[in-house]
């Protein structure tokens, strides 16, 4: 076999071996992406449950504050 076809062959594994490992990391990258999706989810529902148990308790003190006044 000559030198070229050598480095063709050579080249062509290398070539090979950097599409898989771009896919890998492509793979990789689209679990991670789906993982961080997931916990903004998450993150989302917590803060709007806080908000609205927030949204509550000021209803609540408005309420209780209102009811004074007329009582009085």
């Amino acid at each position: 076999m000559a030198l070229k076809d050598l480095l063709a062959a050579g080249t062509g594994r290398l070539a090979d071996r950097i599409t898989t490992a771009g896919d890998e990391a492509g793979d990789r990258a689209d679990d991670v992406a789906w993982r961080v999706a997931k916990l903004s989810d998450r993150a989302a529902e917590r803060l709007g449950d806080y908000a609205a148990g927030a949204s509550r308790r000021v209803a609540n003190r408005l309420v209780r504050l209102g009811e004074r006044v007329a009582g009085r």
